[in-house]
């Protein structure tokens, strides 16, 4: 797991702290995500900055799903706390 989350670009840290959380789902972790939207009419978009719960991490579609449903790119993602 750790190696397939470096292969898309996360730094060492970033990756051991999805893994932790993807290991606490249980739990409701709670991160600080930043992160890029499309714009659906343009090009471009904004980056935003979010506590996020998370459901799961999914490597296979490499997406990070929230408890609200919401689907993130893990390629989209910038920063994580």
């Amino acid at each position: 797991m750790l190696n397939k989350i470096i292969e898309l670009g996360f730094s060492s840290t970033e990756a051991k702290e999805l893994i932790k959380v993807s290991k606490n789902i249980e739990s409701d972790p709670k991160i600080t995500l930043t992160y890029f939207i499309k714009d659906k009419n343009k090009q471009g978009g904004k980056i935003v900055t979010e506590i996020i719960s998370i459901k799961k991490i999914d490597l296979i579609t490499e997406e990070l799903i929230s408890t609200d449903k919401r689907k993130i790119s893990l390629k989209n993602i910038i920063d994580i706390e």
